[in-house]
């Protein structure tokens, strides 16, 4: 796709960022078991990651404490989920991002 729109596309779609912090897209994906994804962090801060399934349940959640400035990668252990779309909330103080995931 060489379309301007497309490349705009790809480019919002593989990083989502504000001030604090920026996660990218997880990978690989789709998975089964494990997948990782990058949290470029502002400032040292402390960090939860929350996994929900599409009807919005907590499955998985994870308290990273204290991690450095920079980028960071975050790895999800998800083993025993069942197939399907998943959602992972990255939050920095009172801020959050969300992304998709695909077990399969």
């Amino acid at each position: 796709n060489n379309s301007i729109g497309g490349d705009i596309g790809l480019s919002v779609k593989n990083v989502h960022a504000n001030d604090l912090f920026s996660v990218s897209q997880n990978f690989p994906n789709p998975f089964n078991g494990s997948t990782r994804f990058e949290l470029n962090l502002k400032n040292n801060a402390d960090v939860t990651v929350e996994v929900y399934n599409v009807l919005g349940k907590l499955v998985k959640s994870m308290n990273l404490s204290d991690l450095t400035a920079g980028t960071n990668t975050v790895t999800l252990d998800l083993a025993g989920l069942n197939a399907g779309l998943y959602t992972y909330t990255v939050t920095v103080g009172a801020e959050k991002l969300t992304r998709t995931l695909m077990v399969k």
